[in-house]
């Protein structure tokens, strides 16, 4: 039997990786530095993008929120965002979205899922 030999891709296994706020259609989350509270959120747009506007925007967000009562060192730093999933796909992005609530269970999310998780 036929067995290829070294394939480039063999040879050089790992592709350049795209910066953490240049990424879109994620599911990320948000630590305090000062204490364990966390957020979970979703987004079509490139995270830079995203936290500019939760940063400037009048929206309101419950990680802003959480500064606003705890104090000023209550603070979330968006550059230091964890990406948890990703998904071109927005109803998939929505699933995985509820699904790393459910199993993160973050203390700052009012809703405990984006969309219903029901087997039957």
């Amino acid at each position: 039997m036929f067995k290829a030999g070294h394939t480039i891709s063999s040879l050089f296994p790992f592709k350049d990786r795209v910066p953490h706020l240049l990424r879109s259609h994620v599911v990320y989350m948000l630590s305090c530095e000062a204490c364990d509270a966390s957020y979970i959120g979703k987004t079509y747009q490139r995270l830079a993008q995203r936290n500019e506007k939760a940063q400037v925007g009048s929206e309101e967000h419950a990680f802003k929120e959480h500064t606003r009562i705890m104090g000023e060192n209550h603070k979330f730093k968006m550059d230091d965002v964890q990406i948890l999933a990703s998904e071109p796909n927005a109803f998939k992005l929505l699933i995985k979205e509820s699904l790393c609530i459910r199993n993160q269970k973050p203390s700052l999310n009012k809703d405990k899922v984006s969309v219903p998780l029901h087997l039957f």
